[in-house]
């Protein structure tokens, strides 16, 4: 048997090597004058891989040691498998640790000959993958064991084994982090990656202990005050195994969240942390408030307008607890991280701009789903009324037609919030705005989705009413098609008005290639000015109005009913530089001759004396 985990052992790592060493040959004869550092390091990468490796394999097996230990000493276990265990975590001790020992022995002497060893993404890379796996490994197995000691329960050996070895593992591995320092580029960019994805799994713990207390705690409440009349109160009790477990959760969540967000405080300009904050923290809090106060506005409504599914209003309304506590949690994470991003906007300088960017569009996309899946409900809703047969009174419309109204309560406020702010930062900003990736990715997909889906389920309307004009199909054809048509409906809107969108930008841009100059002053004139324009053939009449306004005079308009044909357009800039010449002279009425070759000024002569 341990031949055969020793062989188990061993050919991952010669498989691994094999792969390394191919790797390695083949970019030494691609590299060429490269080949040298290539080589040095394909040749870190596989000697941090077999360290990574050799440590979990040790790692493992001193954990079945202790476990074996904990089991002799606390609980009783069949002899049987207690040596299992211990026959394996012997065999990986004996395997993982001396290798792991070998290999980390020659990697710090490496640091002390070559400092510049410590900045390697080998090494980062080594430091972090160790370093979450442990840390993931001690939050599941910590929650275990403080909810043994919490409540009670039976004592698991396995649980307080691993959270023994991986706590051990992971501390060690932090202090010499932390001893050799953040650096900058890829090393620091890894920390980070590492930091924030440990950060957000902890604070998942945390809010989901916290929400859980809270429900329990609302729950306990709600019965007491609402529940059947024999229930005393006496008989809730807050100190429950359901608390005890979220008690567990929140405080080994909240202790690893508060370790690492510490740990990151000052990273305020780092791309990751925006978008931590932004996209997860901020925007996470903020659908579990929508989520939840949309929930209990539908019961709401459902009682008094739809077919509530209970009787009792004290049944009904069973859920707002559960609601309650949610919308407090969410409330507390997004409060809470805005604060913190409104502190940190400041000293982030504009380094915040992508990210609010891309911020609003995501939550008008939530906003913009849940109001296009309103109106298609409300339309399917009415047309199903349309075809009722008559005579017939049905009431089951009423479900559908208050998650309708829910959903647009809901999704206008949303959707059209947070779509003004962008719309205003599209008349503040201009191009650059009108030219972000984001605004382009988000315009395109809602563009096409609905594109999409109209022209799908324009297909299955059209197909139901030829099958039932050819003599096929169902008779209440208006009842097969409803869906198709609210959602037909629902995206034709969103597709007229996002194309209008579409058009606008593409000529904005078209028209602001580069940022116009300001118009130049306009000299004063002691007299009123009166223009005639002459205009041959079907020349442009563009530049007319804007003229006319530049100079604050009387425009005339005379069209050649003979003359050269052929139009010319004229820009801005042409306008500006006619005014100004017109503004120069001093006569007080001026005729322009406006054809296909241009504009021409004919000014009155003043009388030659003799």
């Amino acid at each position: 048997m341990a031949v055969a985990i020793i062989t188990s052992l061993l050919f991952p790592l010669a498989l691994i090597a094999g792969v390394i060493a191919l790797v390695a040959t083949l970019a030494r004869r691609r590299e060429g004058a490269r080949q040298e550092s290539r080589a040095v390091s394909l040749r870190r990468l596989f000697t941090y891989g077999l360290t990574l490796v050799s440590l979990a394999a040790g790692a493992v097996g001193i954990a079945l040691l202790v476990q074996a230990l904990l089991s002799a000493l606390f609980t009783e276990t069949i002899i049987t498998r207690r040596n299992d265990i211990l026959a394996l975590g012997l065999a990986l001790t004996v395997v993982g640790t001396p290798i792991w020992l070998l290999f980390w022995t020659a990697l710090e002497r490496t640091v002390q000959r070559e400092p510049l060893e410590v900045q390697s993404l080998g090494r980062r890379l080594y430091f972090f993958l160790v370093m979450a796996a442990s840390a993931l490994a001690s939050a599941v197995t910590a929650i275990q064991v403080l909810r043994w000691l919490i409540r009670g329960t039976d004592f698991s050996s396995a649980n307080t084994a691993t959270l023994l070895v991986a706590a051990g593992v992971w501390t060690f591995h932090w202090l010499m982090e932390r001893r050799e320092g953040p650096f900058a580029g890829e090393a620091n960019t890894v920390r980070r990656l590492y930091g924030y994805g440990i950060s957000l799994f902890s604070l998942a713990l945390l809010v989901g202990g916290v929400n859980d207390i809270l429900h329990v705690t609302l729950s306990g409440a709600y019965a007491t005050l609402f529940g059947a009349p024999d229930l005393l109160v006496e008989d809730f009790t807050l100190w429950n195994d359901a608390t005890k477990g979220a008690l567990a959760t929140a405080v080994v969540g909240g202790a690893l969240w508060w370790r690492h967000w510490l740990w990151l405080a000052g990273d305020v300009a780092s791309t990751i942390r925006q978008v931590y904050l932004y996209l997860f923290a901020i925007l996470g809090g903020a659908i579990i408030v929508v989520t939840a106060l949309s929930i209990g506005l539908y019961y709401v409504l459902q009682w008094f307008m739809g077919n509530p599914a209970a009787a009792e209003a004290r049944v009904h309304f069973g859920v707002f607890p559960g609601l309650v506590a949610a919308a407090g949690v969410g409330s507390g994470l997004w409060v809470y991280h805005w604060t913190v991003l409104r502190e940190e906007a400041a000293m982030a300088g504009g380094g915040l701009g992508a990210t609010q960017r891309l911020y609003g569009y995501l939550v008008a996309t939530v906003g913009l789903v849940v109001l296009a899946t309103g109106l298609t409900v409300l339309f399917s809703t009415l047309f199903g009324l349309l075809s009722a047969r008559p005579g017939i009174i049905d009431f089951s419309w009423r479900n559908p037609f208050v998650l309708a109204l829910t959903l647009l309560a809901v999704g206008v406020p949303v959707w059209g919030g947070y779509w003004r702010d962008v719309q205003r930062r599209v008349l503040r900003y201009g191009l650059e705005e009108r030219t972000a990736l984001s605004r382009r990715v988000f315009l395109y997909i809602i563009f096409g989705l609905t594109v999409l889906l109209a022209l799908v389920n324009l297909s299955l309307v059209l197909y139901r009413v030829f099958d039932a004009l050819l003599g096929g199909g169902t008779t209440n054809v208006l009842w097969e098609i409803r869906w198709s048509l609210g959602i037909l409906l629902a995206t034709g809107a969103g597709t007229a008005y996002y194309w209008s969108v579409l058009q606008e930008d593409r000529k904005a841009v078209a028209g602001q290639v580069a940022p116009e100059a300001p118009p130049a002053e306009l000299p004063q004139r002691l007299a009123p000015l009166t223009v005639i324009a002459v205009l041959a053939g079907n020349a442009d009449v563009s530049l007319l109005r804007p003229l006319a306004e530049a100079l604050g005079a009387e425009v005339h308009v005379w069209r050649q009913a003979m003359g050269p044909q052929g139009a010319q357009a004229y820009t801005p800039a042409d306008v500006t530089a006619l005014a100004q010449q017109l503004q120069a002279s001093p006569a007080e009425e001026i005729m322009l001759l406006v054809d296909s070759s241009g504009i021409h000024i004919m000014e009155p002569r003043p009388p030659q004396s003799g």
